[in-house]
């Protein structure tokens, strides 16, 4: 996260803007970066056509491409015990699922479709992220190792920043509550925390910020203009010094709160989800 800004991504992005290809048909879309082809998705899923689905995967890059530093090592296939499908993760993030529909297009069992992929983006990504002027072409060995993996601790990712003016305020450490890593969790809260702050920059208020706990020694949110952020867990205290989910949500709300020159919240709000369903592009 320190490596990279929300505008620095938004101008990476505005140059990687998915357009569709001349490859490209109502059945086909395919996914390109830095000019180098990546992979082909086939068909709708859902409600999604071919090129909607590809479009989500250049989402799930942004803050992947915005890192100054991307190594083959970061590509690594998460391939738990069937039924369920493997994923192909990026610095920690998930990026795509193939499932039994993506398995029979390809023609190929899931778990080599994720290798080829996998090894494909082992190759461009290094190549195409965003780096200083200054610094060389990164330089991929022909067939690097692709590490395949059962344990999701073992797909990187294990620690998680949310940054708010130059300053850490949030950090998340391991696998996160709903299967998330801690890079997604941070990324997560990391927009929603923007997000929430939106309407207080636009009007000039003064943000409200503050924590709830939902039952004692249980889950405690972060709550920002009124809006649940990040929820606090039992399991989120291991290896740690606080004593409590809503300590440790406190603690996020008073480093916001400093950053900021927040007001401090005056009630608590009605509990919300904050872990989403991931599902194949």
């Amino acid at each position: 996260m320190k490596f990279r800004t929300i505008c620095a991504m938004i101008a990476l992005l505005a140059t990687l803007a998915p357009l569709p290809s001349f490859a490209d048909t109502d059945d086909a879309a395919q996914l390109t970066l830095g000019g180098y082809d990546v992979l082909t998705l086939h068909g709708s899923m859902g409600r999604l056509s071919a090129r909607q689905r590809v479009d989500v995967l250049y989402g799930r890059l942004a803050p992947v491409l915005g890192c100054p530093v991307i190594a083959p090592d970061d590509v690594v296939v998460y391939a738990p015990a069937h039924p369920t499908w493997p994923v192909v993760f990026v610095l920690g993030r998930r990026f795509v699922t193939i499932d039994a529909a993506t398995a029979k297009q390809e023609k190929l069992p899931a778990i080599d479709v994720a290798v080829k992929w996998a090894k494909r983006l082992q190759q461009v990504l290094p190549k195409v992220n965003w780096r200083p002027p200054d610094a060389a072409e990164t330089v991929v060995p022909a067939n690097p190792p692709l590490h395949v993996v059962d344990q999701l601790s073992r797909v990187g990712g294990l620690d998680g920043t949310v940054v708010l003016r130059g300053k850490q305020v949030i950090q998340f450490h391991g696998v996160q509550p709903g299967g998330l890593t801690a890079a997604e969790r941070g990324d997560m809260v990391q927009g929603s925390l923007y997000s929430a702050l939106a309407r207080t920059r636009e009007s000039g208020e003064t943000p409200i910020v503050g924590a709830t706990a939902l039952e004692a020694d249980g889950p405690a949110q972060l709550v920002v203009n009124g809006v649940t952020i990040a929820t606090a867990t039992l399991d989120m205290l291991e290896g740690t010094s606080y004593q409590s989910p809503a300590q440790l949500a406190a603690e996020w709300a008073s480093k916001i709160q400093a950053v900021l020159g927040a007001k401090p919240a005056s009630k608590p709000v009605k509990p919300t989800v904050d872990v989403p369903t991931e599902a194949a592009p």
